[in-house]
């Protein structure tokens, strides 16, 4: 009987490169859900803020904030808190560093406002703004 077929090594070798380009495909697909992590002073971003120490108040004119703190603020998150929930208002765009103040004519109207601070991570490769979150935000009142 003249029966030929696929050499054992031959087979072998197709095998392994199969399951080699599987693995592959399986990492780099996988390695997309993790991202870089943000830091700050060496260490994950998050501790951070817990060192964000800044002063703020509100008048009919604008908004001005003072960083009392040894991180520097990339800005300031405005969010107007209502009857139970907080809804996303506007934005102070300035970067302050420590001891500085800054100010921008935000008009707020009347209420209470929580202000989030946002400050700046890195990675090897890039830099990105972390908001911080609720519990580091200070309220004001406007009237």
């Amino acid at each position: 009987m003249g029966k030929k077929g696929v050499s054992p090594i031959i087979a072998t070798v197709l095998l392994i490169s199969i399951a080699l380009v599987l693995a592959l495909i399986i990492f780099l697909w996988a390695r997309s859900f993790t991202s870089e992590q943000l830091q700050k002073f060496d260490e994950p971003v998050e501790n951070a803020c817990e060192n964000v120490h800044f002063e703020a108040e509100a008048d009919a004119s604008g908004v001005y904030v003072v960083n009392r703190g040894n991180v520097p603020l990339s800005g300031v998150a405005i969010q107007e808190k209502g009857l139970g929930s907080v809804s996303s208002v506007t934005r102070f765009d300035h970067t302050i560093s420590s001891g500085q103040t800054a100010e921008e004519g935000i008009e707020l109207g009347s209420g209470e406002f929580v202000l989030i601070p946002i400050i700046l991570g890195e990675t090897e490769s890039y830099k990105k703004e972390h908001k911080c979150s609720d519990e580091y935000g200070i309220v004001i009142e406007v009237i």
